[in-house]
């Protein structure tokens, strides 16, 4: 017995079920543009008794309210981190992290103010990269 398929219309087109997937791409509050190059990296401690550590990134994609980066090592969601690109310090926090090669992390970070405690930090970087010096 041969069933009648329903015509399409815009309500038949927009169930919101469970099942459903969603499509992820679109749902940025700002525009991001590409943005390659490399920056300096302070990773600040997650613990109180953690020491920062510097290394270098790569930068991909660029918005208002945030930057990728590539690292060689895996960030953790909540790592906070100060970017140091052409002289000026960004302070960001890491949103998400995937594998993209072996020893190869692609992360997503929104930018923040600057974290409590981070100040020591800044002046360690400064001394390591000879800013100190004035």
């Amino acid at each position: 017995m041969a069933t009648k398929r329903a015509a399409a219309s815009p309500e038949a087109a927009t169930p919101a079920e469970p099942s459903q997937k969603t499509d992820f791409t679109n749902l940025r509050n700002s525009q991001r543009y590409s943005f390659r190059g490399r920056a300096s990296a302070v990773f600040l401690p997650q613990t109180p008794d953690g020491s920062a550590e510097e290394w270098e990134v790569v930068t991909t994609d660029l918005s208002r309210s945030g930057v990728s980066i590539m690292h060689r090592k895996k960030l953790a969601q909540g790592q906070q981190i100060m970017l140091i690109l052409n002289e000026a310090k960004q302070f960001v926090e890491v949103c998400w992290c995937c594998q993209v090669w072996p020893n190869l992390y692609a992360a997503g970070c929104r930018f923040i103010d600057e974290p409590a405690g981070a100040a020591e930090h800044t002046m360690a970087a400064d001394e390591q990269s000879g800013d100190g010096d004035s």
